[in-house]
């Protein structure tokens, strides 16, 4: 080969790899979703309050607060004052609120169990429900009065973006003709159509649990009936959790996220909560033991994000912004539940507050604009 053929080979190799560069540059140029985190300290201190609101602030543009501990039942449908604790804690929320964030706020009347009804929340939350509240079912209809109050003073002091009023509703699996489902419905419905009728505009989004194609059977079926009461069809998943995967990211199905397309149609799809290990999680006394790295952990963040942006998906919410250690230390003495210690390794920043590999992958993410006009208004969206 004469050295003019060597010139031409190396202009041709050269223009070939710049295109092929600028090709996976432009490949997604904007992305469609807010990127947000939960509001979850590291630590019970006021630096780790602090240290966590800020690192949302700089690493996302959306705040989730989810409040899944219990709800005011009787000052809530008494229209009374509340007590001092939950007042004093939406207001600590509200005071941190930063220029320009997005917010989403997330509660429930479904109990940890997604099954009964929620705790009471007075001067602590988590309580066993006073009074006449100890025995009420989740279709009482003081229960729906209750909960629309209690939602509807949410919504007019948080002003959100996006609100939750339901959370991983179906989480137990329900056949849908069983009187299970029958109430689990019928209130959805009612608190639905009673916040539509004083907030048109305002996405009103239930959460599911997003499994592997062979537990979702039953799942479908009551996902296509609980649609229409949802303007997002939002999931919650972990997928180191599942049989197959157990921490290693590359061993996640392809179609993981976009096989949703077969069962909501044109309704918009959104990431409510997720996570995965960047380290081994283990506990011996209850057979468990799922290895994790930060390499894994950042495949699952560049996998999740370029999924989303197919999906064209309206948010993605990461649980943990840092890992757990300190605040499980606390929750161990405690006698909290050991199963509480995987959000010792779901962080994007490790426990020391470094950043992980995935977090570099959030951040470029991050950094691209935001398509416009992909959200309808409300009234479009089958309601």
């Amino acid at each position: 080969m004469n050295c003019q053929n060597l010139v031409n080979l190396f202009l041709f190799l050269y223009f070939f790899s710049m295109t092929q560069m600028v090709g996976a540059q432009d490949r997604n140029p904007h992305r469609s979703f807010y990127l947000g985190f939960t509001y979850q300290p590291y630590d019970w201190s006021d630096v780790a309050f602090e240290n966590t609101y800020e690192f949302i602030d700089k690493n996302s543009d959306i705040i989730f607060h989810y409040l899944d501990d219990g709800i005011p039942w009787g000052e809530a449908f008494s229209d009374s004052d509340y007590h001092p604790d939950v007042e004093s804690q939406l207001a600590k929320r509200l005071a941190n609120k930063r220029k320009n964030q997005k917010v989403a706020i997330g509660v429930n009347f479904l109990a940890k169990d997604r099954r009964t009804l929620a705790p009471y929340w007075g001067e602590t939350d988590g309580l066993p429900r006073p009074g006449k509240w100890a025995d009420k079912d989740i279709d009482d209809p003081d229960v729906i009065t209750a909960y629309t109050s209690f939602c509807r003073k949410l919504i007019k002091e948080f002003k959100p973006d996006f609100f939750i009023y339901g959370m991983e509703v179906d989480s137990v699996e329900l056949d849908i003709g069983s009187t299970e489902f029958r109430k689990l419905e019928g209130t959805i419905s009612r608190v639905h159509k009673n916040l539509r009728k004083d907030f048109r505009q305002l996405p009103l989004i239930l959460t599911f649990v997003l499994a592997p194609k062979k537990d979702m059977r039953k799942r479908v079926k009551m996902i296509q009936r609980l649609l229409p009461y949802t303007d997002v069809y939002a999931v919650s998943i972990y997928p180191y959790l599942y049989d197959g995967i157990a921490g290693d990211s590359k061993k996640i199905p392809p179609e993981f996220f976009s096989r949703v397309q077969n069962y909501i149609g044109k309704k918009p799809f959104g990431v409510a909560e997720t996570g995965f290990n960047a380290k081994t999680w283990k506990i011996l006394s209850r057979l468990i033991w799922i290895p994790g790295n930060e390499k894994s952990q950042a495949g699952y963040v560049d996998f999740l994000l370029s999924e989303s942006n197919k999906l064209n998906a309206v948010f993605v919410n990461w649980w943990v912004p840092r890992d757990l250690d300190a605040l499980w230390r606390v929750m161990e003495k405690a006698g909290g539940d050991p199963l509480m210690s995987q959000w010792n390794s779901n962080g994007l920043s490790d426990a020391q507050g470094n950043a992980r590999k995935g977090l570099g992958i959030w951040r470029d993410w991050l950094s691209k604009p935001l398509k416009t006009g992909l959200i309808k208004p409300i009234e479009d969206n089958g309601l």
